[in-house]
């Protein structure tokens, strides 16, 4: 088997298919892609992701990780999560607080539909507006969406964010990476058959996989072929003639979750908890985490690492940090902080290759052509929706041995 790209996507799914195959892993870049730490003035920022999983220690991602034997420690958070509302913060639980009798009542038979039913293809924003037209759950769902998927709620269908909805359920919140990303990252890649060199073409004879071509013209010959380098690049490489015009006009419509995160150094503490805590009051900050309250060590010693993450809302991106930076300063109020680094992730380098709700299946139309990574997540956010893709990409291919 052939794997294109060794970000997390490549990395879990050679962790997970090397017991039945024998794997080859071609990376052009760094080992670990979006998923990997970014050492900058003694604090260990992260090239994309938040030093976290989103379903934490009983996620997607830790079954792989554990099925692999892969070393790791995550700690959950407790609690996973807190919200800003008018300057106080609160549980999620407290949210019915915010509800009339009637209000309590329509959230729990929202509930209710999200954890037992499929949605479909409206809106999540106008579900809300249409079952509870409340404002302060509007806010929330706003900032958990751009938080956690870098997408605003109407731009995601019902049949996507349910089942979002019943993973948390199912399996919790978030969790710390201790030692950042790149332990995962890291610790994955070790033993593995990974050649640094990028690939050009995806052979295809007969709508069928052949191998693939180097660079340099070298030629591997393979069957199965697992891409973790996008949908957009994978037909680039393999060939726009042989998929359809259906297929290529979804590609061409495809929406990517673009999003900026700001780094902050700070010698106090702005949270007291190592959850997350999801912003209502700002105008573009969703949400931050303070990674330091798990493990120290991502900061020089005296001081907190906390990144906060926008969904971008528009392209004029120097407004928009700018935005961002004005929330930083709301959250923050009279505490002293240092802005290290401000991280834009759109154009070939977005927050996912897919938006939630625009992923496409792992199985392509050329046979022995697969996709995993973040243009192919199932049921959840992140990480751990790429890593359920992963896990039923092994049952597909299990099933056909």
């Amino acid at each position: 088997m052939i794997i294109i790209g060794a970000g997390i996507g490549g990395l879990l799914a050679g962790a997970l298919l090397q017991e039945k195959y024998i794997i080859k892993i071609f990376e052009k870049g760094i080992i670990g892609g979006r998923f990997r730490n970014l050492p900058y003035k003694g604090f260990q920022l992260s090239t994309g992701a938040f030093h976290a999983l989103p379903h934490g220690s009983t996620g997607f991602t830790a079954e792989i990780l554990n099925k692999t034997r892969t070393p790791y420690k995550i700690v959950d958070g407790d609690p996973w999560g807190t919200f800003l509302v008018d300057g106080k913060e609160h549980r999620f639980k407290n949210l019915y607080s915010f509800l009339s009798y009637m209000g309590r009542f329509k959230i729990s038979k929202v509930l209710f539909e999200m954890r037992f039913t499929k949605g479909n293809e409206t809106p999540v924003g106008e579900y809300l507006n249409d079952n509870l037209k409340n404002e302060t759950v509007n806010k929330v769902v706003r900032a958990f969406c751009g938080f956690g998927m870098s997408i605003d709620p109407n731009d995601i269908p019902t049949r996507s964010f349910f089942p979002i909805v019943r993973n948390l359920y199912k399996y919790g919140g978030p969790g710390t990476i201790v030692g950042g990303c790149s332990a995962v990252t890291n610790n994955l890649a070790k033993g593995k058959n990974i050649i640094k060199k990028k690939i050009k073409e995806i052979v295809i004879e007969n709508n069928e996989v052949k191998g693939v071509i180097d660079s340099e013209d070298n030629f591997y010959e393979d069957n199965i072929i697992v891409s973790d380098i996008g949908i957009k690049e994978t037909v680039k490489i393999a060939g726009k003639k042989y998929f359809s015009s259906d297929y290529l006009k979804k590609i061409d419509n495809l929406r990517e979750a673009e999003g900026i995160k700001i780094n902050i150094a700070t010698k106090e503490s702005i949270l007291d908890h190592n959850g997350i805590l999801i912003t209502c009051d700002t105008e573009r900050v969703e949400g931050l985490n303070q990674v330091t309250n798990v493990d120290p060590s991502l900061a020089p010693k005296g001081y907190h690492l906390v990144m906060t993450h926008q969904t971008l809302r528009s392209n004029n991106i120097k407004k928009e940090i700018d935005r961002g930076l004005e929330d930083v300063e709301k959250i923050f109020g009279d505490k002293e902080y240092e802005i290290l680094l401000v991280q834009t992730f759109r154009n070939g380098f977005p927050v996912n290759k897919a938006a939630n709700g625009h992923d496409f299946e792992q199985k392509t139309p050329i046979k022995g052509l697969y996709l995993v990574g973040d243009s192919a997540k199932k049921e959840t956010m992140e990480v751990d929706g790429i890593s359920k893709g992963i896990l039923e990409l092994y049952e597909t291919l299990a099933s056909s041995i």
